[in-house]
């Protein structure tokens, strides 16, 4: 099952992660710090994430930026998070920073028990999925 929050940042933290991906791709350092702060902020805030998930703890955020033709592979995320206390990763999310419109491909795959299911949703919409759900992205190009 696929939870679906839209509006998860503003459009305020919405430029603030462009920003920071581009100056990610530039190779500044404190970006992945500065990314998970604002998402973080941005997910506890959300009282439907909060109510629906019941995040006990967050781990460390990663950041992937697709450019046009890039294959993402597979997303996993691992079964244990975290540095010194492991914790267990029940939870994972797509937070989608651009418009559909805006590109072809890059759609959420979604590996179920007996089919795929893709998954093209609107900027600023988190999609919240079971951990272990096997997931990739399909190569994309601008528009």
């Amino acid at each position: 099952m696929v939870l679906n929050f839209a509006n998860l940042i503003t459009p305020d933290e919405q430029r603030v992660l462009l920003d920071l991906m581009a100056r990610a791709v530039a190779g500044q350092s404190g970006v992945l710090a500065e990314t998970g702060r604002v998402v973080t902020t941005a997910l506890v805030r959300q009282t439907d994430f909060v109510d629906a998930v019941h995040p006990r703890a967050l781990a460390g955020l990663r950041l992937s930026r697709l450019r046009p033709g890039m294959p993402a592979g597979v997303l996993v995320d691992e079964p244990l998070m975290g540095d010194s206390s492991l914790m267990r990763n029940d939870v994972a999310f797509m937070l989608f920073l651009n418009e559909p419109d805006g590109y072809e491909g890059g759609e959420l795959q979604l590996d179920g028990e007996r089919q795929r299911d893709t998954l093209e949703t609107a900027r600023t919409v988190a999609a919240v999925l079971p951990g272990w759900h096997n997931a990739t992205s399909a190569p994309g190009a601008a528009r």
